[in-house]
């Protein structure tokens, strides 16, 4: 039988699709042989991908989904667990520098008292007046087995029940240290200024 173009492009799905009566697909493909026209529609709708999916496929199209899908959420979870974990070690890295190491402390808020003992002709005493706790980070210069020079960086922090400071800090010079060649300098770092005490000038001091 023959088919008008209107017909045959009605017909073409079915025919593509493979379920076309042996009849119609008969009539479609000898219409084709004649149609320039239709042959190009046809051949659109194979571009066009207009087939049906099959249910292989469709599975194999929503495994793929969920796989995108759990890969999606594992690198959230990724990425979060990273955020989470650097905020928390920032966090730790301020407590620790505002309740463990803290801040210079200024030379108003600390007394120094200076004294003689039997085995230490130097001593001294820092104390914090402001309520603070204090942390000290301590250079040494050394001469053998002995120390010829001492930097005392004074910091304050907070009291808190997590870190058991003492508002003061006490260190001596002993006389075997004094005894060396070169004179022993001791310097306190303050926020506001350096103090430095030439020690056997001031051990003279205290005879």
């Amino acid at each position: 039988m023959k088919l008008t173009c209107a017909i045959t492009k009605d017909l073409l799905p079915l025919y593509l699709d493979g379920v076309a009566s042996g009849e119609t697909a008969a009539a479609v493909e000898e219409h084709l042989g004649e149609c320039e026209e239709c042959r190009r529609c046809r051949d659109a709708m194979k571009l066009t991908d207009v087939l049906p999916v099959t249910a292989a496929e469709e599975e194999k199209h929503a495994a793929d989904g969920l796989k995108k899908l759990r890969r999606k959420l594992r690198r959230k979870h990724i990425i979060t667990a990273g955020v989470t974990a650097l905020a928390l070690l920032l966090a730790f890295g301020a407590f620790m520098l505002v309740f463990y190491r803290g801040f210079p402390a200024d030379s108003s808020d600390v007394t120094v008292e200076i004294e003689r003992q039997a085995e230490e002709p130097f001593v001294v005493h820092l104390t914090l007046t402001n309520g603070m706790a204090m942390y000290n980070i301590n250079d040494y210069t050394w001469n053998g087995d002995l120390i010829s020079r001492m930097v005392v960086k004074v910091y304050e922090v907070p009291v808190t029940p997590f870190f058991h400071m003492a508002p003061g800090y006490t260190f001596g010079v002993t006389q075997e240290e004094l005894d060396l060649e070169e004179p022993y300098i001791v310097e306190i770092v303050y926020a506001d200024k350096t103090v430095t005490y030439h020690v056997e000038e001031e051990a003279e001091k205290l005879k």
